[in-house]
């Protein structure tokens, strides 16, 4: 059961990234963002770089980060184009920029395998 559960939360959260990101490249507006910040981060062995984006929309200045990389991708300083949500101006999508597709097909197909592996195991 266990299996299904856990199997069943990646596949949602899947595609939730995928239609969240897919909207706002639909009906997003486009900006050009600056790299102000480079964030290292590490989990175990496991490093992973995350740029902090500034940009700004009607006057105000928002940020947002990257998806993790195991390089930086981005040199602080560096103009960077994206799409923000109109809705949601913290959420963005830089243009160019694959890893949350990565992300999300990499959790849907462990989620499809762990669903696979508790079906079986139940009707087994």
């Amino acid at each position: 059961m266990t299996f299904i559960l856990v199997g069943s939360f990646f596949v949602i959260i899947a595609v939730y990234k995928l239609v969240s990101n897919r909207s706002t490249i639909k009906s997003g507006e486009y900006t050009v963002a600056t790299v102000v910040e480079t964030k290292r981060r590490t989990a175990g062995e496991y490093v992973a770089y995350h740029s902090v984006l500034e940009y700004k929309v009607n006057g105000k200045t928002y940020k947002a980060e990257s998806g993790g990389r195991p390089r930086p991708k981005y040199e602080d300083g560096e103009s960077v184009k994206i799409i923000y949500n109109k809705q949601e101006v913290e959420k963005i999508h830089i243009i160019g920029d694959r890893v949350t597709y990565v992300v999300a097909v990499i959790l849907g197909l462990v989620g499809i395998i762990m669903l696979g592996i508790g079906l079986h195991m139940h009707f087994s």
